[in-house]
């Protein structure tokens, strides 16, 4: 039987040049015009239309996404996805209508209830906010210009909102809500304010133009003079012309009868979707329907490149989440012949999501190249599947090419046939692919090679060969679709397969595979046919976790009862409560982390340990629950699973989850739903995102195994922000704070999770305070509230909490609490830089640091050593990075932090809130995330966190002797070492996890490797390299703890001729070069008095350490055999 061997689907293209020019940095010299079927610059080459299609005419008019991302963020993105321009829609009214015109965007947003909407303009647009719509609109335009991003206005509607349908009033002339004069006035008014706009390159004169008004006479009536309206106000850009049907046929058209006053600016637009071609994509054969398709196309509207016109394909999309069988095949077809004809286009959409469509707040556009937040890509993998038709394969003025020649495309791909070498073909990046010649006898010769295309059996590697006059070296294309470049494969002279009596099957066929040896690429080999494949192009997966919208149903753990529901917004807030801490319990499962195994903590001293005595440190941020809608800040943002495994990439093992006691204790929030908290506060817009982002919860039966683990903060009683002296929740017989209901809330919240094994510990009250506070009731109370607790869950640490805003528990020096437990009893405090007010930035950082540290240890961190667990459950800074107060702050924090080895919890995870102080959106700079919750609001911030994020000693990590790490507490590195002989040494900062081990003494002020006692380290000058000597015993090799606050390393150089110019008496101190990593000696700076400089650069805390010791290739090992066994003696 004969076998024919194809692509899945291969397309031959017939190109004018390559390689591919790559897509604009910069804008092709304007204006554009038309030459024959192209759109050409102003120096006559080919300009691409590769566009994205971003909508302004929905009924806020005004381009989506500024309230989710800054205006030049989105343009930005815009480029970074290699679109060289925007079709950017508007509705009529804009310009024909002075009242919607000149409506501050603020107004537009609120008369449609979007107030939400309003608080993120405020947030990622402030400029915006309060400008004129139409003022608006354009600097959208300007926006994009700065990114070297052409526009094409395209007028979508008369009247503000979704289109199209063919009885919106708005399809066709005549219709009601359009009129042919105010229509044109619009172009008109539009054509001319743009006139001097340079990346505004053509208008669109309209969109879809459908319905039972349409008839061809009107249409070449008014678009004649629509064309005309708009050449003549603006004779820069180019007329571009739809057609009827939705745009989805022009074969009526016959260009020569549209007699115009002008010449080389007209251009024809079409739509092709999937949807256009009814369930034929998904209920018959893809060839079948693609070859159908595209023929009614060429006759709909292909066959005006034929006649010398260009055509752009205006509109065409599918659904990114990759799971539409009819939308994955027919996008294919559309690429092939995007290809083939090499056509200007422009996809739908840009935007992720909408403000409102057709009354649904925060729509979700699964079309959407961004996803819903507008963080990322929606389908990345498509970005890369496209990138190849954002280049012109032909064209007027492309260099390079002296004759027309093939390249092979894989349109399921984006990618094409390369040579990588002899052996085998690959998949690649089409700007790189071979020039191939497809001849009259049908073989792919590989250009001035004389080489062809060959296969010699099934499964074997395509290859090149030089004897083409075999059978399977002729190729030709077959199947209805025209993709399929097949060739006879035979065996003694017998045709080994009779493709005519499979009228439905697919024969031998391309497939792309992994090869180990190729990891450039991807092989081409043969593959033989199946019979009917449900899906002959494989349907890509999801692509991003975030931009999973999905429903389940899962069992439900609650108190032990296991009930099979739907958990969603129509949930009890309580049990939707619980679901997030199963899914934070779920976020890292598997994860080799002790602490995240941990299960069941207790006290042994002053650590926090698990089952087996080891010690789990605590590093965790806090996640808010208590404000009043009663809801984890941020599920409007993200969906709750990606919000914690974020908390997990992170390097957070655990959560501060916030509640208040109303929650459930008081049945009027008790009883309340998800949507029923959220609409008596008028957040239409939160529950709209959380429908999209959060549909269902699912709770599950085991929770927490090998998860994050879960610190549950009473924060409040009445649900709001803390904290204030006289807010009723400050302490106990406060007008919201009665210690019955307190203690009743704690009972049930520690009944409730007391089968959850991720919910490790309870604190009892967040910030005491307030005039009321005084010991006997803290002492009588918080026993009795720590009693409660364990008696309800005794497997939790109960963490009790200070007074004056928990920065107080000095009181405990003289008498200790009193419970009938042991083991699982801790204590919280708070630091942050405004707990003393500005004196951060007005005083001197040295002294500052010193008082401050040494206060916060008489109130607090003393406990530690008199045997009792510190976790300093909040501290935090702003994110931002311009907050002097914070930023002198944070490196005195964090080096206590690391020099006791604390556990601790940063304020805080959210980067926005749904509702705060009465402020919607509210942006919280001190958070780990971004306002959307895309992504980390500072890295460099996140980044010093990570030291601290690993203990450096406790019970069971004694893998190493106790050595010294020295910690720069700033950029949360350590002192590490690069060395690749005994001459060439290093020291820079890096990971802590590579960190040096020394040995300090403070006697001798000597800091030596402890692998390598005869060296040392000296300063050798001022802004010189810190280096490893063997000359130990003068001024330069002596460190000290210089200035107040003890962390300055300085050595005295007054008497060194090396550094003849010193302040501070000679003292030269340890400090970090200009490239932010080498280890230098500079004058030491700010150490008294000066409170205008800032010395962070030079402290560095010795920190104690017993975890094991990166393995370094040692300078003792290095030295001559006989010097290893030198005494060591002072020099």
């Amino acid at each position: 039987m004969a076998s024919s061997a194809c692509p899945t689907p291969l397309l031959l293209l017939l190109l004018l040049l390559l390689p591919l020019a790559a897509a604009a940095a910069s804008l092709p010299p304007l204006p554009l015009s038309t030459a024959s079927r192209w759109v050409v610059g102003a120096d006559g080459r080919r300009v691409k239309l590769a566009c994205a299609n971003w909508a302004s005419h929905l009924e806020p008019v005004a381009a989506e996404g500024l309230s989710r991302r800054g205006v030049g963020d989105i343009a930005a993105r815009v480029a970074a996805m290699g679109f060289n321009c925007v079709r950017l829609t508007w509705p009529t009214y804009l310009a024909t209508n002075a009242t919607l015109a000149s409506l501050p965007l603020r107004w537009s947003l609120e008369r449609l209830g979007m107030r939400e909407s309003v608080a993120g303009v405020r947030v990622n647009n402030p400029g915006l906010l309060d400008l004129p719509l139409i003022d608006v609109f354009q600097e959208v335009v300007s926006a994009l210009a700065r990114n070297n991003i052409m526009v094409i206005l395209d007028n979508q509607m008369t009247t503000p909102g979704w289109c199209c349908s063919t009885t919106d009033g708005n399809g066709f002339f005549g219709d009601k809500y359009f009129d042919p004069e105010e229509w044109l006035n619009g172009l008109k008014t539009m054509a001319t304010m743009f006139r001097k706009t340079k990346n505004v390159v053509g208008m669109s004169l309209r969109n879809e133009l459908r319905g039972p008004y349409e008839n061809v006479s009107l249409w070449y009536r008014y678009m004649k003079e629509g064309a005309e309206s708009v050449h003549t106000a603006n004779p820069d850009v180019l007329v571009i012309l739809s057609g009827l049907k939705f745009d989805n046929t022009l074969n009526f058209v016959v260009p020569n009868q549209i007699h115009l006053s002008f010449t080389g600016k007209l251009v024809f637009e079409q739509h092709w979707y999937g949807f256009s071609d009814g369930g034929n994509w998904e209920s018959q054969n893809q060839n079948d329907v693609c070859g159908m398709v595209v023929g009614f196309i060429k006759n709909k509207g292909l066959f005006l490149l034929q006649q010398g016109w260009p055509l752009f394909f205006s509109e065409f999309g599918f659904d990114m989440s990759g799971t539409h069988t009819g939308d994955n095949r027919y996008l294919t077809c559309f690429l092939s012949v995007a290809a083939e004809m090499d056509l200007d286009w422009a996809i739908w959409a840009l935007q992720g999501s909408y403000y409102i469509r057709e009354g649904t707040l925060a729509y979700d556009e699964s079309y959407g190249l961004l996803s819903w937040d507008w963080c990322t890509a929606r389908n990345p993998s498509f970005i890369k599947r496209i990138n190849s038709l954002q280049s012109p394969f032909q064209g007027p003025g492309l260099p390079n090419s002296q004759e027309p020649y093939n390249v092979i495309f894989h349109p399921l791909s984006g990618l094409c046939v390369v040579v990588k070498s002899s052996e085998a073909l690959e998949l690649g990046p089409c700007d790189e692919s071979n020039a191939w010649n497809y001849t009259s006898t049908h073989e792919l010769v590989l250009q001035h090679t004389g080489q062809c295309l060959q296969v010699k059996s099934v499964g074997e590697n395509a290859q090149l060969g030089t004897d083409c006059s075999k059978s399977s070296s002729k190729w030709q294309l077959i199947s209805n679709s025209g993709m399929h470049v097949s060739t006879e494969l035979t065996k003694n002279g017998t045709r080994q397969c009779d493709l005519p009596t499979h009228p439905h099957s697919w024969p031998l066929h391309f497939t792309h595979v992994k090869d180990q040896q190729h990891s450039l690429g991807e092989i081409v080999v043969f593959r033989p046919w199946q019979s009917r494949e449900a899906s002959p192009f494989p349907m890509p997966k999801q692509p991003r976790r975030r931009s999973t919208r999905y429903k389940s149903t899962s069992p439900l753990l609650l108190l032990g009862v296991s009930h099979c529901r739907t958990a969603g917004v129509d949930m009890r807030l309580v049990v939707v409560w619980l679901a997030a801490v199963a899914v934070l319990g779920l976020a890292s499962h598997g994860r080799p982390a002790a602490a995240a195994a941990a299960t069941t903590l207790s006290t042994a001293s002053r650590w926090i340990v698990d089952e087996g005595g080891n010690r789990v440190k605590l590093a965790c941020v806090n996640w808010p629950s208590h404000l009043e809608p009663m809801l984890a800040e941020g599920l409007g943002k993200q969906p709750v699973g990606a919000i914690a495994k974020d908390v997990v990439a992170m390097g957070f093992n655990c959560v501060r989850l916030t509640w208040a006691t109303f929650m459930v204790t008081n049945a009027s929030y008790s009883s309340l739903t998800v949507a029923q908290s959220f609409q008596r506060l008028n957040l239409t817009e939160s529950l709209a995102a959380i429908r999209v982002n959060n549909p269902s919860l699912a709770v599950v039966s085991s929770l927490g195994e090998n998860g994050v683990m879960v610190i549950l903060d009473n924060h409040v009683s009445k649900p709001g922000w803390c904290c204030g002296n006289n807010d009723g929740n400050g302490f106990f017989g406060d007008a919201y704070f009665d210690p019955d209901v307190w203690v009743d809330g704690l009972t049930k919240m520690a009944t409730m999770f007391a089968a959850v094994p991720s919910v490790v510990a309870m604190s009892l009250r967040n910030e005491l305070r307030g005039p009321r506070q005084n010991s006997a009731d803290w002492y009588k109370y918080m026993q009795r509230g720590a009693e409660a607790v364990h008696a309800a869950n005794p497997r939790v640490v109960v963490i009790l909490s200070g007074m004056s805003f928990d920065n107080d528990l000095a009181f405990l020096n003289s008498r200790q609490v009193n419970v009938s437990f042991a083991g699982k009893v801790a204590f919280e405090v708070h630091w942050y830089g405004f707990s003393d007010g500005q004196a951060w930035r007005a005083g001197n950082a040295n002294q500052v640091c010193a008082r401050v540290a040494a206060s916060v240890s008489r109130r607090a961190l003393y406990l530690l050593d008199q045997g009792w667990p510190v976790f300093l459950s909040e501290f935090g800074v702003d994110n931002r990075g311009g907050n002097v107060n914070d930023n002198r702050y944070y490196g005195c924090v964090a080096a206590v932090a690391a020099d006791l080895d604390l556990d601790w919890a940063l304020w805080t995870l959210q980067g926005s809130y749904y509702l705060r102080e009465g402020v919607l959106g509210l942006d919280e700079v001190y958070g780990v995330l971004d306002w959307a919750w895309c992504k980390p609001r500072n890295d460099t911030a996140l980044t010093r966190l990570h030291a601290l994020q690993r203990p450096f000693r406790g019970p069971g990590l004694a893998e190493a002797a106790p050595y010294t790490v020295m910690f720069h507490p700033t950029t949360g590195r350590c002192v590490v070492r690069r060395s690749s002989s005994v001459v060439q040494t290093t020291l820079e900062l890096g990971s802590c996890g590579e960190a040096e081990a020394w040995a300090y003494t403070a006697s001798q002020q000597r800091l030596s490797p402890r692998d390598s006692p005869l060296l040392c380290l000296r300063a050798e000058g001022a802004g010189r390299p810190a280096r490893l000597g063997l000359s130990c015993g003068d001024e330069l090799a002596r460190w000290s703890l210089t200035s107040d606050s003890k962390l300055h390393l300085a050595v005295n150089a007054s008497s060194s001729s090396s550094s003849p110019e010193t302040s501070n008496g000679g003292m030269l101190c340890l400090d970090v070069g200009d490239d932010g990593r080498s280890l230098v000696t500079n004058p030491c700076r700010c150490l008294s008095a000066d409170n205008s400089c800032d010395p962070e650069s030079q402290w560095f805390k010795l920190v104690t350490s017993t975890r094991s010791v990166a393995a370094t290739n040692t300078m003792l090992a290095q030295l001559p055999p006989k010097l290893r066994s030198w005494k060591i003696r002072s020099l």
